[in-house]
């Protein structure tokens, strides 16, 4: 008998039995003309109704107290303390599950699970089974054996990568399945990967553990989009304040990229401070973090410079663009009070 994966309970099974019944001493087939008694095939069936109940493979599944089947990570988790460092590739945490067999028989099971959840499991019998295509079975692809009322614990994994932070990039249309981008109306920004574990045994009856993965991911935007200098004196030094905020709940190390756009290639028109740098995390219920940037113009001649600032962050963050212009002029009209 085949279980359907859905059945849970225990399920009653129906049958019947026939026989058929004959009488070894002759003397009792029949008393004259009081009784007689029709013997072998020409007897009626007796049919006995049997009933039995049969259970489908089901471990008892019991998380640990760190999280479970549930994952929480910021996307600046994979940067170090020390930022120059350079940033992580990848990053694993690993939570754990208690699998106990309650019955009196061994079940064969395997572990099942795709990229970026993993799982593995050390000390337990094994026999060869080939896993499905995509999938990535515990210990190797090997499977596993739980003797009755015996308990086991298995590793469960999720690892956070560049990669997995890159798929926030794509269109809706082209999200990868399993894959959620959430977004609330603060602009906080989170990444949200599910998947089924599942424990296939050799019955071939399947019981499913839901895993889940929220990653807070870095959403930068800037305090305006436009800056327009005016008329500003040559070779004089201006300069306006524009702040960079952290709308999520994880830290976002940024940097500054400039395009200059000016007549000649002659020096920097327009500059900024600080050019990099690292935004903390969005506190709970807090407003966002925020620095101010200084972009300084200097002209160096009566021509038109216009220029575009782009900030971007190393953990797959939105650009922000800033528009610069500024107009040089030899009038002295445009010299402030304070450069005299």
């Amino acid at each position: 008998m085949v279980l359907d994966p859905h059945v849970l309970q225990k399920v009653e099974c129906t049958g019947y039995a026939l026989g058929y019944m004959s009488l070894d001493n002759e003397a009792d087939r029949a008393l004259p003309g009081r009784m007689q008694r029709l013997q072998d095939f020409a007897v009626g069936p007796l049919r006995l109704d049997l009933q039995g109940y049969v259970r489908p493979a089901q471990l008892s599944v019991e998380v640990d107290y760190g999280g479970g089947t549930e994952f929480r990570h910021q996307a600046s988790d994979l940067i170090p303390e020390e930022p120059c460092s350079g940033v992580l590739s990848e990053l694993v945490t690993t939570h754990h599950l208690k699998l106990t067999n309650t019955m009196d028989i061994p079940h064969y099971f395997q572990l099942m699970v795709s990229r970026p959840f993993s799982v593995s499991q050390e000390g337990a019998s094994r026999s060869h089974r080939t896993p499905g295509p995509g999938q990535e079975p515990a210990a190797a692809g090997k499977q596993l054996v739980l003797h009755p009322h015996k308990s086991m614990l298995v590793d469960v994994s999720f690892s956070l990568s560049l990669e997995l932070l890159s798929y926030q990039r794509l269109p809706a249309d082209q999200m990868l399945p399993g894959v959620v981008i959430q977004q609330s109306e603060s602009g906080e920004k989170e990444m949200v990967f599910t998947q089924d574990l599942l424990l296939e045994y050799a019955n071939h009856t399947t019981q499913v553990v839901p895993l889940r993965a929220t990653v807070a991911v870095p959403e930068l935007q800037l305090s305006t989009s436009w800056v327009d200098f005016g008329s500003c004196f040559v070779n004089k030094e201006h300069v306006r304040e524009v702040y960079l905020m952290n709308l999520s709940g994880s830290r976002s190390y940024w940097t500054v990229l400039m395009g200059q756009k000016h007549p000649d290639n002659g020096p920097v028109t327009f500059e900024v401070s600080p050019s990099n740098g690292l935004l903390e995390a969005r506190p709970v219920n807090g407003p966002p973090t925020s620095i101010a940037l200084q972009v300084l113009f200097t002209a160096r001649s009566n021509e038109l410079y216009e220029s575009t600032l782009v900030v971007e962050g190393v953990l797959g963050e939105k650009a922000c663009t800033l528009r610069l212009r500024g107009q040089g002029s030899y009038d002295e009209r445009f010299v402030s009070p304070y450069q005299l």
